[in-house]
């Protein structure tokens, strides 16, 4: 009877403090849940499972412990910052650091066409870092561009952003000259001469010369209009260009199509890495879409643009072997890029900013070409540069059936148009 009550006895105590721990752990546990969430609200939360152990079965008469484990809480806090967002009209140097990365891990950088980025952007163990170059504001105006920073994770995709300010460049202080005016001496009055007799002469005859010839693009082309720079392999590396958007006369071409981009490659060789917008007249409404294409792939349609919106395209190498685009649509205010750096194998022998009639896929052929009035290409560069163009040496103008539908051009000013004829 002793050793019943004894054995009833320790059962009651050991169940008892077997509750008691499971209390106390589970409170713990939401204490610490609670805690965390209130610490980082955008964590992203990895494993947070209480699972508890259940004792032997209690007939055992052995004395037992309640054994009770927790996985510990883990959390990673992705956060990005930029060592500075102000810079003189000079320009300057930034690093932007990502920290507590997860494994297997997609990192990306994009940023408006006034920063410049180098290397690879993939992430490297739990820290990345990568540092980007502002470049110089030649303007009297303050010029602010976007820096993103994209982290793909587990389905997760967290995105940060700044806005990077240049300062204007102060314009040379105004110089007042004063000038003194010395009163210029009376003059003397002299005598009149005595007038002339009149003699009759007959005017030389005159020679109408015939006006200079207007200057002509030095290529002709089935589909392309605009201006090319062809270099050595490999000389091509970096790609821009704006245009806005046409309004299509879509009651004169009902069913046409027209697309303006920039590009590397495609004029002496059969790759070509390209993005830009088409314009399409269907029963003579107008739809507009932005796109991204690698030869032999076919294009990759990504966003709908309204008609006069403003286009900024920027094509350029990350590293060998290795290429990034971006398309800006500043009116709407969103960019499109990729993750990462796409493969691409083309040799980089030229660069293009053209005005396009392109091809039906189904048929391969030509669509019919859309009147678009009038399109200018501004801002161009290449290699970080303005590109040295001349219509008679590297314009091209657009020949059908031996008729002229679209001619560029002379360049100025940083850019050029191109004209539907």
């Amino acid at each position: 009877m002793a050793d019943r009550l004894c054995h009833r006895a320790w059962g009651i105590f050991v169940v008892t403090t077997a509750i008691s721990v499971a209390v106390l752990a589970t409170a713990l546990a939401a204490n610490g849940q609670a805690a965390a969430d209130k610490a980082y609200p955008s964590a992203i939360r990895v494993n947070s499972v209480a699972r508890v152990i259940t004792p032997p079965h209690a007939t055992t008469r052995r004395a037992f412990a309640a054994h009770l484990t927790f996985h510990r809480l883990t959390y990673h806090v992705i956060t990005a910052t930029i060592s500075s967002v102000r810079f003189p009209s000079s320009g300057g140097t930034f690093v932007v650091r990502v920290r507590n990365i997860p494994t297997q891990s997609l990192c990306a950088l994009a940023a408006g066409r006034g920063v410049i980025f180098r290397g690879t952007y993939r992430c490297a163990g739990r820290l990345f870092a990568h540092r980007g170059r502002v470049r110089v504001n030649n303007a009297t105006a303050t010029k602010r561009w976007s820096v993103r920073m994209t982290v793909q994770t587990a389905g997760v995709r967290r995105n940060f952003h700044w806005v990077v300010v240049v300062g204007a460049k102060v314009p040379p202080p105004t110089t007042t000259t004063t000038t003194t005016t010395t009163p210029a001496p009376t003059p003397t009055t002299l005598p009149p001469l005595p007038t002339p007799t009149p003699t009759t002469q007959t005017p030389p005859p005159t020679t109408t010369l015939p006006p200079p010839p207007t200057p002509q693009p030095g290529f002709q082309s089935t589909n392309w209009s605009g201006y090319f720079v062809q270099t050595p392999a490999g000389g091509t590396t970096d790609v821009q260009g704006t245009w806005t958007v046409p309004t299509l006369n879509c009651a004169g071409t009902p069913n046409g199509h027209v697309a303006q981009w920039i590009g590397v490659d495609g004029e002496s060789n059969s790759n070509l890495f390209q993005t830009g917008t088409e314009s399409t007249c269907a029963s003579g409404v107008q739809s507009n879409e932005a796109w991204v294409e690698e030869l032999p792939a076919a294009a990759d349609n990504f966003q709908s643009v309204a008609t006069g919106d403003t286009i900024i395209a920027h094509i350029w190498q990350v590293s060998s072997g290795e290429w990034q685009f971006t398309l800006d649509d500043v009116t709407a205010g969103w960019q499109e890029t990729l993750l990462q750096p796409t493969a691409y194998s083309g040799p980089g022998t030229s660069a293009e900013w053209i005005n396009e009639d392109p091809t039906d896929a189904s048929t391969n052929t030509l669509f019919p070409f859309a009147d678009f009035g009038t399109v200018t290409f501004s801002n161009i560069s290449f290699d970080g540069s303005l590109p040295n163009l001349s219509l008679s040496t590297n314009g091209i103008e657009m020949v059908q059936n031996g008729s002229v539908l679209a001619l560029p051009s002379a360049p100025s000013s940083g850019g050029f148009s191109v004209a539907y004829e």
